[in-house]
């Protein structure tokens, strides 16, 4: 499989780069004079979404959506698509020839064995573990099973009123819970799933998605359950969009949370606090932060810069084309806040998100061959030209600009940049305004 850099050694009809899809369809025999990818890039090193809707039907332009791209100074590069990292692995290639040959049955016991061992393992609460069980054993109080136990006089579903709730049809069929999994970064997924019996869906989960996407599948499941019962018994009604939007938080926390714990054991430390860092006179800090609609493939970035008394002197915000995992949405994030300061001079003392995970890959020494590692190439490099800057996590109180900016961003068609009506930063009457930006770059 391709990993997609600047686009233009991958032949747009002819190469492996999509994931989700063999090879994209087009609407019509019309092609670009251009024959790799590299037509579908912007100068931004975003996809153009207006040429991947023009030239592909639908389900081709969303799942070239999902697919990241490492950069436009980058090459791309033949990748090992069955891990992470793109690096080859023989365990890797050894899983994948025996699922090839052996599905899952029960003549195959290895591979159920596999599947509780790795469950159990996953970094998740373990409420959130337990209900996973209960769903593949099917034994949730849905209306099916209430009713064979004659405690409810029908079993019909009492959020469509489907003749028969069953939980798949809670969790997979409900048109409730299929508008939340057509708005999560799953959706592609769902789709070719939708229609098996959930114990199936788990397990086709285990079989072809990666382990985060395997937590963001089951958290999932189980959110669309809470806020079933939510629905049903206190009449609480959260749009799909926003159910996203807390499952990708419920997962941050959960792991930030179990991060500090492993941390405090060990020894304490400043890398995580709820205190904003003071910044030497004359230098500035930033915090970014990263929101996701997937439903709309889009993404938008948040940025806000303070001067050394805390006062708010510029911000940014940024909506573009993807649909891809939060870390990499992050790491986008951050990517483009540092080009900002450095191409308006602005003299950074400290650098903030609220991405744990990101953090501490940025402060780590491993690199491989995914998309996501050249962005944290080009962290580091951009953390480079300040002198002394340091990069560290903070709760997402304190980042609450940033990421109102990032939110902002999703109903944006432009970027819109806040600066200072002043020639030099470092007066102290600092007074915004409000500019339309067409490009960071």
């Amino acid at each position: 499989m391709w990993k997609v850099g600047n686009g233009c050694s991958i032949r747009t009809l002819q190469d492996p780069w999509i994931p989700e899809i063999k090879f994209p369809c087009l609407r019509s025999n019309d092609m670009p004079h251009v024959n790799t990818i590299s037509f579908f890039i912007d100068d931004q090193g975003f996809w153009n979404r207006d040429k991947l809707y023009h030239y592909f039907d639908d389900f081709s332009a969303s799942s070239i959506l999902k697919v990241p791209i490492g950069g436009l100074q980058r090459d791309d590069t033949l990748v090992w698509n069955h891990e992470a990292s793109g690096i080859f692995s023989v365990k890797s290639a050894y899983h994948l020839a025996n699922s090839a040959s052996l599905p899952p049955s029960s003549s195959n016991p290895s591979f159920f064995t596999a599947w509780w061992k790795t469950l159990w393992n996953l970094n998740l609460p373990p409420k959130v573990k337990n209900f996973s069980w209960r769903v593949y054993h099917h034994i949730l109080p849905v209306a099916i099973n209430l009713f064979l136990r004659k405690t409810i006089p029908h079993p019909c579903c009492s959020i469509c009123r489907n003749p028969t709730e069953t939980v798949t049809h809670a969790l997979l069929d409900c048109p409730r819970a299929a508008k939340i999994w057509k708005a999560s970064p799953l959706r592609s997924f769902y789709v070719s799933n939708q229609h098996v019996d959930v114990k199936k869906f788990m397990l086709n989960g285990f079989d072809q998605l990666s382990k985060e996407n395997l937590i963001l599948l089951l958290t999932t499941m189980w959110a669309i359950w809470n806020f079933r019962n939510k629905k049903l018994f206190a009449n609480s009604n959260m749009a799909p969009v926003d159910v996203v939007a807390w499952i990708n938080s419920f997962i941050s926390d959960y792991q930030e949370a179990v991060c500090n714990v492993k941390r405090y054991r060990t020894v304490q430390t400043l890398h995580v606090s709820g205190i904003e860092k003071t910044v030497p006179q004359n230098c500035y800090r930033l915090n970014m932060d990263a929101a996701l609609c997937a439903e709309q493939s889009k993404l938008g970035f948040g940025a806000v810069i303070k001067d050394w008394r805390g006062n708010l002197v510029a911000g940014l915000s940024i909506p573009t084309a993807g649909n891809f995992q939060p870390l990499m949405a992050e790491a986008l994030a951050l990517r483009a806040g540092l080009i900002w300061c450095h191409h308006i001079k602005i003299p950074l003392a400290v650098v903030e998100t609220d991405s744990k995970l990101l953090v501490d890959k940025v402060h780590g020494q491993k690199s491989d061959l995914s998309a996501l590692s050249d962005v944290v190439e080009d962290i580091r490099s951009s953390l480079s030209l300040f002198p002394n800057v340091g990069l560290r996590h903070v709760n997402r109180k304190l980042n609450c600009n940033a990421h109102r900016l990032a939110r902002r961003a999703l109903g944006q068609d432009e970027e819109l940049c806040w600066n200072v009506l002043v020639p030099a930063l470092y007066l102290l009457s600092l007074k915004p305004f409000m500019s339309k930006k067409k490009s960071l770059y």
